[in-house]
């Protein structure tokens, strides 16, 4: 089941990736900062998924390893 789930966080990664680059585009284009402020938001919860993500796949691989 790990190991699936650690094969699956790639495209996850590829995922939030996408979503962050697509939300900065948003965030260069749009004049009001209003509105960028929504996207602010947008970006701090991917890049907190991502290192989230990334801390929970090393201890899973670390656990695999200790086992």
């Amino acid at each position: 089941m790990q190991s699936v789930f650690i094969e699956l966080t790639k495209y996850i990664f590829a995922f939030l990736m996408a979503f962050y680059v697509l939300s900065a585009y948003r965030g260069a284009i749009i004049h009001k900062e209003e509105k960028r402020k929504g996207i602010y938001i947008q970006q701090y919860i991917i890049i907190f998924a991502i290192h989230f993500l990334g801390y929970y796949v090393l201890y899973l691989m670390k656990v695999r390893l200790d086992i």
